[in-house]
């Protein structure tokens, strides 16, 4: 969630994305760091098999400050950041955190590689 949701983590990628993919008229890659803050604060502070299904169902059903078109959007660059981020820097920052214990390691590649299966086959289902 960190590289979803600070600026410094991810706004090149994120960036290109947007700028890649078809995208809505009013969106905004401050709504976009709103959008994930929201989906934060709704989840625990790590991504778990639990918490993937908030990157594949909109979170604000009014529709009040989000759009769905918006929201479909933001959710589709969300789940190919998540992609890029499990497949090229989650390895990286668990091996090289000065924060996380060495005996802590292997654990969070495990569950990374667990996180990365769970995130493939929900994406790969035909109502996602």
């Amino acid at each position: 969630m960190s590289f979803l949701t600070k600026k410094c983590k991810s706004l090149p990628y994120l960036s290109h994305l947007m700028e890649h993919y078809p995208h809505p008229a009013n969106w905004h890659l401050g709504k976009f760091y709103q959008y994930m803050r929201r989906i934060k604060d709704d989840i625990s502070h790590y991504v778990d098999e639990k918490v993937i299904d908030y990157f594949f169902r909109l979170q604000d059903n009014s529709a009040n400050i989000y759009e769905s078109g918006e929201q479909e959007f933001y959710m589709m660059i969300t789940r190919v950041a998540v992609m890029h981020y499990l497949r090229s820097e989650a390895t990286v920052v668990s091996l090289t955190s000065p924060r996380m214990k060495k005996e802590k390691r292997g654990f969070h590649l495990i569950a990374r590689r667990a996180i990365l299966k769970k995130f493939r086959e929900i994406a790969q289902q035909p109502n996602k």
